[in-house]
């Protein structure tokens, strides 16, 4: 019972900081940018700037290195909404290896493997969209002096985010 609770830790785990952060990163960033385009344009603009970021900087990097077909999946990875579906697959991949007593050493390596490929991208998702979106919207609270509900929900995510990725930076 013990190994399945572990497993099922594990995957709970995986799944809230992986997938579920990241898609609400994602919407709560589309979400401000829409309320914003009414009253502030250029916000929404600069908003929508920091979501595609992590996407932009990654398809640069691919087309300086000679474009391979790794760096363009890089990329890919970077683009709104995408990043949740692929840890999501990450999440299937990390279901499907086994927990045993002991755990076989190949077993632990793929565990690894699969937490390194799905944290790499979160790292630079917390640091190129997170942070400079959780400035964004303080400097447009400082600006407009006052708060929406829509703020605080973004600024929350985006300040978990970017915990999270600094957190990885250790990892």
């Amino acid at each position: 019972m013990g190994l399945k609770l572990k497993k099922i830790w594990d995957l709970l785990i995986f799944f809230v900081f992986n997938v579920v952060l990241s898609f609400a990163d994602n919407i709560t960033d589309g979400y401000t940018a829409a309320t914003l385009w009414e009253s502030h344009p250029m916000w929404a603009i600069q908003t929508i700037f920091w979501m595609m970021a992590p996407f932009l900087v990654e398809l640069t990097l691919f087309f300086l290195q000679k474009c391979n077909e790794k760096g363009f999946r890089a990329a890919f990875k970077h683009l709104p909404l995408v990043m949740p579906l692929v840890n999501t697959r990450h999440l299937y991949m990390l279901n499907k290896v086994k927990y045993a007593d002991p755990m076989d050493s190949a077993d632990q390596i793929r565990i690894e493997e699969i937490r390194m490929e799905a944290g790499e991208p979160a790292l630079t998702e917390g640091f190129m969209e997170s942070g400079p979106q959780l400035l964004l919207q303080i400097h447009i609270i400082l600006c407009r002096g006052d708060i929406t509900n829509t703020q605080i929900i973004t600024i929350t995510v985006s300040l978990i985010s970017l915990t999270v990725a600094a957190c990885r930076g250790f990892f």
